[in-house]
């Protein structure tokens, strides 16, 4: 639910005078090289680090709806190139389930010297109230050098479907980007922006710093820096959706605390209740779909 909070808002603009296709993508005809990243340099300088593990409670309309969270893996190794390696997950609780039934899984595989989306795989069962049990899993693999990403989508009672979209260099899926966001220094007034790969779409994602607030949650009492996130698409606002987080910036790690999204249906808060922090090791996982959940707890 963090991942779909954030990728609500993340919607994109033009930029520049660079060619763009129908996707929004923005390729710039000189790109860089990747640097070579050993293994242990994957997660070096981050406030995160393998085998962290935050856990969210969270309400949908004011009403307690079920758990989330969100972990990091060791890291990653595709064909000679280590990546970072994140998960998200959610479910619905027992005494909301007949509402809606659901749960759904994102795994993501980063690049680290700038976290430009490399793997992403998504899993996602639901049964909304009256209606039949839907599954979906899809599986996108991203191509930076070339500008491209390939979307392998699987339905309920639907033939495997395959697309190709122009991608904008360096873009982010929308788990990695939370920990873009954890890992930046940030000047409060000076707003920022990042690009994102989003169902099909390459967009902007503009992050205002709004002030520092006290925030109590579940684990403790923080000084946590507010983030306001605006979506842009075709240069225009999207104003549907709003979503707002707190990271505890005085903290170590700087965690993630609080999140509340004002979505084009609800209102969705999540709040910290368990904090496991991470550290170096040894292990390291393949970066395929089928072993990207090696790192995971059921």
């Amino acid at each position: 639910m963090l991942g779909v909070a954030l990728a609500l808002t993340a919607i994109p603009a033009s930029h520049g005078s660079e060619a763009k296709s129908d996707s929004g993508a923005i390729c710039p005809q000189e790109r860089p090289h990747a640097p070579p990243v050993a293994f242990h340099d994957v997660y070096r300088g981050m406030p995160f680090q393998p085998g962290e593990r935050l856990r969210y409670k969270v309400r949908y309309m004011g009403v307690f709806a079920g758990f989330g969270e969100i972990e990091v893996g060791p890291p990653a190794e595709e064909e000679g190139n280590w990546y970072r390696a994140f998960r998200a997950q959610a479910r619905t609780g027992e005494w909301y389930r007949g509402l809606y039934n659901g749960h759904g899984s994102v795994v993501a595989w980063s690049r680290p010297w700038d976290f430009g989306a490399f793997g992403y795989w998504f899993e996602q069962d639901s049964q909304p109230m009256l209606s039949k049990r839907r599954s979906k899993q899809k599986f996108l693999k991203f191509e930076q050098d070339a500008c491209k990403v390939a979307e392998y989508t699987t339905e309920t009672g639907e033939p495997q479907q395959t697309e190709e979209v122009a991608l904008s260099y360096g873009a982010k899926d929308i788990l990695s980007v939370i920990y873009f966001l954890r890992a930046k220094h940030y000047v409060i007034g000076r707003t920022e922006r990042t690009q994102i790969y989003v169902s099909g779409k390459n967009m902007w994602l503009e992050v205002e710093p709004a002030g520092v607030e006290t925030v109590k949650v579940a684990v403790g009492t923080f000084e946590a820096l507010k983030l306001k996130l605006q979506a842009y698409f075709e240069g225009k606002p999207v104003r549907k959706t709003r979503v707002e987080l707190w990271i505890a910036q005085t903290h170590p790690q700087r965690p993630l605390v609080r999140v509340e999204a004002n979505l084009k249906v609800g209102h969705l808060t999540l709040e910290l209740i368990e904090f496991i922090a991470g550290r170096d090791g040894p292990q390291s996982v393949s970066a395929q779909p089928a072993a990207g959940n090696q790192f995971l707890s059921p």
